[in-house]
């Protein structure tokens, strides 16, 4: 790396490229589990619906008789 005259720096486009390939790479993971963790939220939902309507229907019965 070289000091320019005007005091900015001057990086090698090679480490330019190969910043830019790992950036890329981090992205994509990042991605991937931030899909996953939506989809593990999305599936929690679910289920604790289900539990909850489960754990009414007996409460429901009750109130009948």
């Amino acid at each position: 790396m070289e000091l320019q005259n005007s005091g900015t720096l001057l990086i090698p486009r090679e480490t330019i490229a190969f910043i830019q390939q790992q950036g890329h790479k981090i992205t994509t993971e990042l991605e991937k589990i931030v899909k996953k963790e939506g989809q593990f939220t999305q599936d929690l939902a679910g289920k604790s619906k289900t539990i909850h309507l489960i754990a009414l229907v007996p409460v429901f019965i009750l109130s009948i008789l």
